[in-house]
Order: structure tokens, then sequence, then C-alpha cells
């Protein structure tokens, strides 16, 4: 995609880079107080304006706009409204670029380079987290702020924290430590059981090791 020539994504978008989620969650063990946001309605919040406005710095209006038709869709319950789809392969990049480009985004260029402070970013989900709780209540605020403004809203029903332990992705996050939670091993411990299939036992052990070697002792 041309983007990917023009423009480097930050480091702490994980989702852009190898490791992924678990790489994500690793990122922040050396600290003590954790923040989980999750933006509500990702791609729906990325309009074909905001796509527009973010290409056209590197490709020019008409180049741009042509970019942004070909890579938007009109919202299943907004028909007022043209979005990024969830699946077409140029969707991460183009939602992470818009939301670089926002005000939001800007906050986190910003935190990310503060000292005792990590920041990741998987798509639509944000983890912040600081070696004290106080610094992090007040990150908290600006972030919903900057959300605000950015219209990038976070979803009020998955928004864990400030506290010394979080859930993401079926994960765990404390100080030190990751791993997999109670209920999503119990799931990956039965499949293990169940399967005769040696690729997939290796998948599910690879996986959990991953996430915590002493928990995959526990899958055989």
């Amino acid at each position: 995609m041309a983007v990917e020539d023009k423009w480097q994504p930050p480091a702490y978008y994980f989702h852009l880079r190898a490791g992924g989620h678990v790489a994500s969650l690793r990122s922040h063990v050396n600290n003590t107080y954790f923040l989980r946001l999750d933006i509500q309605d990702f791609f729906g919040s990325v309009t074909r304006n905001r796509v527009t406005r973010s290409l056209k710095k590197m490709f020019g209006y008409e180049r741009a706009r042509q970019m942004a038709n070909d890579s938007t869709v009109k919202h299943p319950a907004d028909k007022n409204r043209v979005i990024l789809p969830y699946g077409f392969v140029q969707s991460p990049t183009l939602a992470s670029l818009t939301l670089f480009d926002s005000r939001l985004g800007g906050y986190l260029e910003q935190l990310e380079k503060r000292k005792y402070v990590a920041v990741s970013v998987y798509m639509d989900d944000i983890i912040v987290s600081t070696k004290r709780k106080k610094p992090l209540a007040d990150i908290h605020k600006e972030l919903v702020v900057a959300s605000v403004k950015s219209r990038f809203d976070f979803h009020p029903d998955k928004t864990e924290g400030p506290g010394i332990k979080i859930t993401a992705f079926n994960i765990e996050l404390g100080s030190g430590d990751i791993q997999v939670t109670p209920e999503r091993l119990q799931e990956f411990y039965d499949a293990f059981k169940k399967t005769s299939s040696l690729l997939e036992k290796n998948g599910i052990a690879g996986y959990v090791s991953s996430v915590n070697p002493a928990q995959a002792t526990l899958l055989v």
C-alpha cells in the first residue's frame, strides 16, 4: 500500500508490527498502575473526509480523495456516513493514520515520550501505565478530553483502571507479569485435551507459552 511507503507508524502501534497484542502487554510489565481504554466503533469513526485529510499531506487532494473513495463504504447503521469498513486490507493502516493525526493521537505521542510512562495501541485498544497512580488518573482525564475532541469516543463499559491489574485480550496484566485469564486458560485446556491434532496442540501450547510459560505446563 502506498501509505506504508510514506508513513512510518509509531513503534507503540503494536497491531502494525511483529509481536502483536502479547508484545503490547509486555511493554507495560515494568510499571505498577495500568489503564485500558477502548475506542468505540473505531472504524465507523473514520469517515471518508477524515481519511482524505490524513492522506492529502502525502499525496495531494485529488489522489487522496480517490484513495479515500476506494477505501470507504456507507455506514451500515447510518447511510449518511461513509466510513472505513472492517475487513479491507488497508483499513487498519488508514484508521491508524487517522488516529495518529487526531488530537487523541497527538496526546498519545506526548505521553509516549514521558519518562516512566508506557503507551501501547492495538487497533482500538489503548493501554497506558505508570509507576504511580496519581499521574495515571490525571492522564486518564486528559485522554477522555482528547478523545471527545477527536471524535474517537471511548466505550464506557470497556474502561479498566487505573489499577494494579487490568485485563485485555483475555490476558491479565500486572506489575512484572502477564498471564492468560483463568476462564480462557480453561478453554485452551479443554481444546488441548479434546483435539488429536499435534499441530493444534502445538499451536495452543505455543500461544499460552508466549504469554506465560508456566501456564503452558498446565496443559499437559
